[in-house]
């Protein structure tokens, strides 16, 4: 409901990939992995923590507010703990990622203010940003007044999880806010 909002700030995400640019081997299926970690259980919240601890993304900035934000991802009661994430939300908020005509006509209806704060690095902290810079050129085909930011030194999950990342979202979030 493009009406109903007075700006958009993405944060490492944005409008689905148009389908002609796709590579010819599409990349493991993200989703595939979710689910399989939605099926299980853990028997403590350490032992799941302890799952995500040599996640090539996460490892080399494990924090407090890792732990805590996965602590607070478990649902049930030891040892049958799960993710509290619903697999069929997965599936469904993957659908959208993939050529969604109401989110991409949902795009061009924005008339507010677009920013997208971006990590250079993917979710397994390689420097190759999930949205390329020439992914950014096709969304201002759709939002010409799109502001990107590139984020130094963040990952996919960093951009939120750390300090770092986390000071240059609120800090879009307070300019824009200021601006309305």
């Amino acid at each position: 409901r493009p009406d109903r909002v007075n700006r958009v700030v993405m944060v490492d995400g944005g409008p689905a990939p148009d389908p002609a640019t796709r590579a010819e081997d599409p990349p493991p299926d993200p989703v595939a992995h979710v689910l399989e970690r939605l099926a299980r259980t853990w028997p403590s919240v350490a032992a799941y923590q302890a799952s995500w601890r040599t996640h090539p993304g996460l490892a080399p900035y494990w924090n407090d507010y890792v732990d805590r934000l996965l602590a607070d991802e478990l649902a049930g009661d030891p040892p049958e703990l799960h993710a509290s994430l619903r697999p069929e939300a997965v599936v469904a908020d993957a659908a959208t990622l993939v050529d969604d005509p109401a989110i991409t006509e949902a795009f061009r209806a924005l008339r507010v203010p677009v920013v997208t704060l971006r990590a250079p690095r993917n979710m397994i902290d390689v420097p190759a940003p999930m949205f390329p810079d020439a992914q950014v050129e096709r969304w201002r085909e759709l939002v010409p007044h799109l502001h990107d930011i590139l984020v130094p030194d963040v990952n996919h999950y960093t951009i939120l999880y750390t300090e770092t990342g986390a000071r240059a979202v609120a800090d879009v979030l307070r300019e824009h806010r200021a601006t309305i």
